[in-house]
C-alpha cells in the first residue's frame, strides 16, 4: 500500500489516490478470470480501508474497473518497503518527496498557497481588531482626560448615580397591541429589590478618612474638606445587609443595599402617579371603544335570497 497522494478526476475535482501492488503472477490470473479480477479489487479496497481506519474513514465498495486506464496519475508513486536500514546509509538518505509527480507537486503547492493566504487574512483581521480596540481605548482615555475635574477649592457635592433593580417577568416584556382586557388589568405595585449608588470621587485614593452613614431611607457620604453628599433613597432599606466597595482604578465608591418597602414620601408619590395613570387609562379605554363602535357602524349588510338579511363584517 502507498500513502495517500492527491490527484484529479475527469471534472477537475481533488481526489485521494492509493497505489496497491501485487505480485507479477497475479497479472496472469487477471487476464484469465474475471472473478479473480473482482477478488483482487476487493482485496485492494480492503487494504485502503485499513489505512483509512486510522482516521475513522471508509472507502466505498461501489467501484468501477477502468478498461483503458493502467494507472491513475500516469505512473504509480514509490512505495515504502520495511527493510533493515541500520547498516545501509543509502536508504537513510532517500527523500520520498523528491519522487512526487508534477501534478502532485502542483496540487501541494496550490494547497500551501491557499493556507498561507488564509493565515494572512486572519492575521490582518486580528491586527485590525487590535488596532480598533487600541483606538477605542485612546478615545476613552481622551474623554476621561477631558472630563477630569479640577481639585475643588472647598467642599462640594460629588457626582453620583442611583440604579434601582426591579424583578422582571417574561410577560412584562410583551409590547403587543393594547386590548380592552389589557387596559382593564389593574397595575401591580412593584418596588425594587435592590438599589445601587455609585459616587465619583476622582481626587480620593483611599477611603480611610471617609465617613459613610446609611439609615432606613437616607445616605450620607462625607470626605473631610472635599466631598459631602446627602441622599434621600426614597425607599426603606435594610442597612444590615448592604455593602460598599471602593474601586481605586475608577475612583468610584459603589454602595448596594436591599430594599424592603416604601417610605411615606414614596407612598404618596405612588398614589399621585397611580391617579394620573388611571385617568390616562380611562381615556385610552374610551378611544378603544369609539374605534370598535366605528368599525361596527361601517359594516355593510348583505341580503341573502330566501332568508333574512344578515350583516356581514
Amino acid at each position: 500500500m502507498s500513502k495517500n497522494r492527491h490527484d484529479q478526476d475527469s471534472k477537475g475535482n481533488l481526489v485521494s489516490t492509493y497505489d496497491v501492488v501485487f505480485s507479477t503472477d497475479i497479472g496472469n490470473f487477471l487476464l484469465q478470470s474475471s472473478d479473480f479480477k473482482k477478488f483482487v479489487a476487493d482485496t485492494a479496497i480492503d487494504g485502503v480501508n485499513r489505512v483509512l481506519a486510522e482516521h475513522k474513514e471508509k472507502c466505498s465498495t461501489d467501484y468501477k474497473i477502468m478498461k483503458n486506464l493502467k494507472c491513475k496519475g500516469g505512473e504509480p508513486g514509490l512505495l515504502q518497503i520495511r527493510v533493515d536500514t541500520t547498516n545501509n546509509p543509502l536508504l537513510k538518505n532517500i527523500d520520498v518527496d523528491q519522487h512526487e509527480t508534477k501534478l502532485q507537486k502542483d496540487i501541494t503547492s496550490q494547497v500551501d498557497k491557499e493556507k498561507e493566504l488564509k493565515a494572512k487574512i486572519e492575521r490582518e483581521a486580528r491586527e485590525a481588531k487590535t488596532k480598533n480596540n487600541l483606538d477605542e481605548i485612546d478615545e476613552e482615555d481622551e474623554e476621561d482626560a477631558e472630563k477630569e475635574e479640577p481639585m475643588p477649592k472647598s467642599v462640594v457635592q460629588p457626582k453620583y448615580k442611583i440604579v434601582y433593580s426591579y424583578p422582571v417577568e417574561l410577560q412584562q416584556c410583551w409590547e403587543g397591541p393594547a386590548t380592552s382586557e389589557l387596559l382593564m388589568t389593574k397595575p401591580e405595585l412593584k418596588i425594587p429589590n435592590e438599589l445601587t449608588v455609585t459616587i465619583n470621587v476622582p481626587h480620593v485614593d483611599s477611603m480611610k478618612s471617609a465617613h459613610l452613614d446609611i439609615n432606613e431611607s437616607s445616605l450620607v457620604f462625607e470626605y473631610p474638606n472635599l466631598y459631602y453628599l446627602d441622599l434621600n433613597l426614597k425607599y426603606k432599606c435594610n442597612t444590615a445587609k448592604g455593602h460598599a466597595k471602593f474601586d481605586k482604578s475608577k475612583k468610584t465608591l459603589r454602595i448596594r443595599v436591599p430594599v424592603e418597602g416604601l417610605t411615606e414620601d414614596s407612598q404618596r408619590a405612588f398614589e399621585e402617579n397611580f391617579k394620573q395613570y388611571t385617568m390616562k387609562k380611562e381615556e385610552r379605554m374610551k378611544q378603544l371603544l369609539d374605534i370598535t363602535e366605528s368599525i361596527d357602524g361601517q359594516s355593510n349588510p348583505v341580503i341573502i335570497p330566501e332568508g333574512p338579511a344578515t350583516p356581514q363584517q
